[in-house]
């Protein structure tokens, strides 16, 4: 007799990148300060949220993962004005913060197929044990953000700096 296999289906959310993190700032050193003050110059924000069914038995058989993020990246008010050389150095930047931000997605979608690949394998899966797995693979998948940003300084080792040229200040 075969056991209660756990169906699984994904309904995504939300899945944006907004520039909306206002830098009001003329210069690129004005730029810079304002940064600065920021707990994070760009911000990713993974969600999952979780629903299951359970059959007379206790066992799981259905389960909704409901995955979101959004990642916001900074606006430079003075970009417009300022020189070639400032807005390269801003662009620069820019570019590697994405880069950045876009692994922890990276990071998201792992810790997505994770629990995905999990659950498809069960079978029997008590309501105790789900709840369990889905803690620690959470768990596992924080983890992961954690040490990605312990490894690169939040991005500021892998280029997420602003150099400021005496024309820029």
């Amino acid at each position: 007799m075969a056991g209660t296999k756990v169906n699984v289906k994904t309904v995504w959310g939300k899945k944006e990148k907004k520039s909306s993190i206002k830098i009001n700032a003329t210069t690129l050193g004005g730029a810079l300060e304002e940064l600065l003050k920021l707990p994070e110059w760009g911000e990713f924000d993974g969600k999952l949220d979780v629903d299951h069914k359970a059959n007379s038995k206790g066992h799981v058989t259905e389960v909704t993962l409901k995955p979101s993020y959004t990642i916001l990246m900074p606006t430079w008010a003075g970009y417009g004005k300022a020189t070639k050389t400032c807005r390269g150095e801003w662009d620069r930047m820019w570019k590697k913060l994405d880069e950045h931000e876009n692994g922890h997605r990276l990071i998201h979608l792992e810790a997505l197929a994770a629990i995905q690949s999990h659950l498809q394998m069960q079978t029997d899966l008590t309501v105790e044990q789900f709840e369990a797995d889905l803690a620690r693979m959470m768990e596992d998948g924080q983890s992961k953000q954690e040490k990605f940003d312990a490894a690169t300084g939040h991005g500021s080792k892998k280029g997420v700096e602003l150099n400021i040229t005496k024309d820029c200040q």
